[in-house]
């Protein structure tokens, strides 16, 4: 990565930190025929709009081998009203083919099947062997409106010649174009495709003039997750502090803090940042301890997790939810949300679900917060020979 580096640095340090070696590889093969579709899913930090924005650059010359027309729609909430989603989708086509635009626009959106068919016949017009279009639509997942979604999955479906479909979004696409996976048409780009790998961080901390000791490096890898916005933001910090690693690392967090406050905590009501905040009180937190604590709010708490799974995602080897552990020190960073006698209550429930489940060191260190000492005293009686010594200890 290092080599790559011009004497613009800043701009070189910005294109390598996007188009790392495996991810311009991924994106290379996922605008291969005969892919018509590329879902990137991923939450916020991810640099999905940076990355998808920097390989179709014309100057980098990743899809250059033949002629390309790029259309970059990006979608706001408005666009779920269909006449302002039509203007949207021409407006993107007026630069390159205005009198196709212009046509389209005539048309109108194309709600009926009749109505699809005169749009694919021409959009089909206008294809060429020459040249590949690839159509980009940004921030996807604020499409709701069901003739909006069908239109895109008919889109999806249409053998367009040369032409490739980029959806960007926070969470899985609302659509469902039959049977396209299953003919290799669709391709995945997903969190753990973006996210560094150690000895990515590795080479990019190399390429901007950063190196640190083995075990600097892993403890800071550990720190970020391989969250790009984290290696970005520890990347920014080094620099600026790179004999004060501590200090570097504290100025990651903040600005990673402020990252979550405005783009992820900030959107949910009052009510759903509390949930968060509760569950965030546990450290180990299988599904059946999830019902436990929500109880009737056990949907919405399915509901809030879903808006926050590029944080807390469901570890099937372990049977528990894994929170990304910058989300969730913010999240315990935020319990002035919660009274005294909500802890507590969290904190009981959780200890008699754990005292019932046989994880004792977990019971013992609930019922302690909980400031439950007859709990603790239960534990105590359940204690066999057959109890680990070093739970024993815990306990004592």
């Amino acid at each position: 990565m290092g080599k790559n580096l011009t004497k613009n640095r800043e701009v070189a340090d910005a294109r390598d930190f996007y188009m790392r070696p495996r991810v311009r590889e991924l994106l290379v093969r996922a605008v291969r025929e005969p892919i018509k579709s590329v879902i990137v899913t991923a939450g916020a930090g991810y640099g999905k709009t940076q990355t998808i924005s920097t390989f179709l650059d014309p100057e980098n010359g990743d899809i250059n081998e033949r002629k390309t027309h790029r259309f970059w729609m990006q979608i706001f909430e408005m666009d779920n009203l269909v006449e302002r989603f039509w203007v949207s989708f021409t407006k993107v086509i007026a630069p390159v083919n205005a009198p196709l635009a212009k046509r389209l626009t005539l048309l109108g959106f194309p709600e009926s099947e009749r109505k699809y068919e005169r749009f694919s016949a021409l959009v089909s017009a206008e294809t060429s062997s020459e040249i590949r279009r690839i159509f980009v639509f940004d921030d996807f997942h604020l499409i709701e409106n069901k003739a909006i979604l069908r239109f895109f999955e008919r889109f999806m479906e249409s053998p367009f010649l040369n032409t490739a479909l980029i959806f960007i979004s926070r969470q899985e696409p609302r659509v469902n174009p039959a049977g396209l996976a299953e003919r290799g048409m669709v391709f995945r780009i997903e969190e753990e495709d973006l996210r560094f790998s150690k000895d990515e961080m590795h080479s990019y901390l190399e390429a901007i003039g950063i190196t640190l000791p083995a075990q600097e490096d892993t403890d800071i890898y550990n720190a970020t997750g391989g969250w790009p916005l984290a290696v970005r933001l520890i990347g920014l910090a080094l620099k600026n502090n790179l004999n004060r690693r501590d200090r570097a690392l504290s100025s990651m967090k903040s600005g990673v803090f402020k990252f979550i406050e405005t783009e992820i905590f900030a959107p949910l009501t009052n009510e759903e940042k509390k949930l968060l905040v509760r569950l965030a009180l546990i450290d180990h937190l299988p599904p059946a301890l999830l019902h436990e604590l929500t109880g009737s709010e056990e949907k919405s708490a399915w509901a809030v997790l879903d808006k926050v799974s590029s944080f807390v995602r469901y570890d099937a080897y372990s049977d528990a939810f894994r929170a990304h552990r910058l989300f969730k020190e913010f999240l315990q960073r935020r319990c002035e949300l919660l009274t005294s006698e909500e802890k507590r209550r969290v904190y009981s429930r959780a200890a008699k679900w754990c005292h019932e489940n046989d994880f004792k060191s977990d019971a013992v260190t609930y019922y302690e917060k909980a400031g439950d000492y007859s709990g603790l005293a239960d534990v105590a009686h359940a204690l066999t020979r057959m109890t680990p010594g070093r739970v024993a200890r815990f306990l004592l």
